[in-house]
């Protein structure tokens, strides 16, 4: 037998799920290790919850085999699976205060009272939610139900936390506060989380593992830093970015002013692609990868993403990141997007839909 820290936590082996009429996943395959922190992201519609769903047991698979710590659970009914699950709706009922939502799964489970009472306001405390033990749903704010709704999904000490875009209804400013709470709450218990996101820049910070899903299938799976820097095809290289990327056939791409740097070789594809997310505005032509030259027609100079909207004499516009600009470009002004080898992508297949 393998020890046991060997064994992952979740297997599914080509698993296949129908929702009614619809495929709505197919021939999945994915492996966590216990304690992974797995974001699954992907479109509207692309299968995330029903995968959520399918873990917890609220959904059977049709094919394949689905394994939790090398068990299979295709029999197992969803109270049994060890699972705490948390949505973008607390879903607090109405009539019960905020300690009376934790101590309810611990209820059900037929825990004494004392007992109940012992392990909900150890939870309330794990989320800082000890003032407000009393309230009812309608007295807290939506940070404040999600923290109740955390509590309540961990109460039972699960081994898989599920998390279907549960921040999806809270402002960005309480999303980091409530990141740090779940990163703890997973610290403390050494649960696996699987988390669905539509926001895969705010979720991936922390994440150990990432899955992409399209119209049902895994188009790319593994490691959170690998995936991310290293897309698998030009869909998930677009579908990653937060600024739209460079494409161009790999035999035009001088078309654009391409330099290339003394020692740089890159290997022959049919389509080139700079992932401008990690390109920079160079008021100058820099010695280095770029392309130009370039001018700006707006500057988006706030926030996170501040960036150029600059544009090729033939008009094609590129959007390229602020971070380094000294001083900040402004409408006219010309310059080059700059790079490094981790922001070139070669693919064998020139169709940018494939993935």
């Amino acid at each position: 037998m393998p020890p046991p820290d060997a064994i992952p936590a979740i297997q599914l082996q080509s698993v296949s799920c129908r929702v009614g009429n619809t495929q709505a996943l197919a021939n999945i395959s994915l492996s966590l290790p216990a304690g992974a922190r797995c974001v699954v992201v992907g479109p509207s519609g692309a299968g995330k919850t029903t995968l959520l769903r399918l873990l917890a047991g609220l959904h059977a698979h049709a094919s394949g085999q689905l394994l939790m710590d090398g068990r299979d659970v295709a029999s197992v009914p969803p109270e049994a699976r060890s699972c705490g699950w948390v949505g973008a709706d607390p879903g607090l009922l109405p009539h019960l205060d905020a300690i009376g939502q934790v101590e309810l799964p611990l209820r059900l489970a037929g825990q004494c009272a004392d007992r109940r009472r012992t392990l909900a306001l150890a939870a309330m405390e794990s989320v800082g939610m000890t003032h407000r033990l009393r309230h009812l749903p309608n007295q807290l704010s939506s940070g404040e139900a999600l923290r109740v709704a955390l509590a309540r999904a961990i109460v039972n000490r699960p081994r898989l936390l599920l998390l279907d875009e549960p921040l999806a209804r809270i402002d960005p400013a309480q999303r980091t506060a409530l990141r740090r709470v779940i990163a703890l709450l997973q610290g403390s218990s050494g649960c696996t989380v699987v988390e669905a996101s539509h926001w895969i820049h705010d979720a991936l910070p922390g994440a150990s593992h990432l899955a992409i899903l399209r119209r049902g299938q895994l188009v790319q799976v593994g490691e959170a830093a690998s995936s991310w820097a290293r897309p698998a095809t030009p869909w998930t290289a677009d579908f990653t970015s937060s600024l739209a990327n460079w494409w161009s056939p790999f035999t035009e791409r001088f078309r654009r002013g391409w330099n290339e740097h003394p020692g740089f070789h890159l290997p022959a594809a049919k389509l080139l692609g700079v992932r401008m997310d990690l390109a920079s505005w160079h008021p100058n032509r820099p010695r280095g990868l770029s392309l130009g030259p370039l001018r700006v027609q707006q500057a988006h100079a706030v926030g996170l993403l501040a960036h150029a909207e600059a544009s090729f004499t033939d008009g094609e516009v590129l959007h390229v990141p602020l971070r380094t600009a000294t001083p900040p470009a402004a409408p006219g002004d010309v310059g080059w997007a700059g790079f490094g080898t981790e922001a070139v992508m070669g693919f064998e297949t020139d169709d940018r839909e494939q993935g």
